[in-house]
């Protein structure tokens, strides 16, 4: 417990010592992670999810059949279409920043 400790304290607030894998002769080998990859991490996982509708959407529409899609023929369906993206975007952020992510 000392060593880990000791290696905390030397690598200071860049990584976090989580516990000791094990150890045997004159090593011993501890888990850590670095604690700045895992906000970097989480943002990008937040503007992914954020993006991901609307290419979803773009690309299912984007594949010329007739009748794929059910708002595609009617006078409103764009419309309607883009509205959804708009509350799913916005969603995607509130809930991204509620989490802490962003």
């Amino acid at each position: 417990m000392e060593q880990q400790q000791r290696l905390q304290s030397a690598l200071g607030d860049t990584h976090r010592v989580l516990r000791e894998l094990g150890g045997g002769g004159m090593s011993r080998v501890f888990l850590a992670e670095e604690v700045r990859l895992g906000r970097i991490m989480r943002r990008l996982t937040a503007i992914t999810v954020i993006i991901m509708v609307p290419n979803f959407v773009a690309s299912i529409y984007g594949m010329n059949f007739a009748h794929l899609m059910p708002a595609s023929e009617s006078s409103w369906g764009f419309v309607a279409v883009v509205a959804f993206l708009m509350v799913m975007v916005a969603w995607g952020f509130i809930h991204s920043k509620i989490l802490g992510w962003l």
